[in-house]
């Protein structure tokens, strides 16, 4: 995996090319940011220019992922000013998830976050 300068210097390399740019993990980039390896808002911040999706799961403490948005510690209002509306935004969650649950939370940001 290329580290945050590696990152950012492969999207400036391609900034020129519409078909390159940064699909975000929630998830993955919360347990880093657990791990105390980076800020997860500060790298948003970063790689902004770069974004063109992501995949939204969330974390429980410290490192269980794939879990239902809003079912663990990620605060994904401040993290989704960094997207552009209407940016696609796909659920990565684990099978073993409720689907009571899963309905639930996605009413809720649809909700909360509209423009996505």
């Amino acid at each position: 995996m290329p580290s945050e300068r590696e990152m950012l210097a492969l999207q400036d390399h391609f900034a020129d090319n519409p078909m390159v740019g940064y699909w975000h993990d929630f998830g993955h980039v919360q347990l880093k940011h657990n791990l105390g390896l980076l800020d997860h808002t500060e790298w948003l911040q970063r790689i902004a220019p770069h974004l063109i999706g992501g995949h939204v799961h969330d974390v429980e403490w410290p490192a269980l992922d794939h879990r239902v948005p809003f079912s663990g510690m990620i605060d994904y209002a401040p993290l989704l000013e960094f997207f552009p509306p209407g940016c696609p935004l796909v659920w990565e969650l684990s099978p073993s998830r409720d689907a009571a649950e899963i309905r639930s939370a996605h009413a809720r940001w649809q909700s909360e976050f509209p423009a996505f």
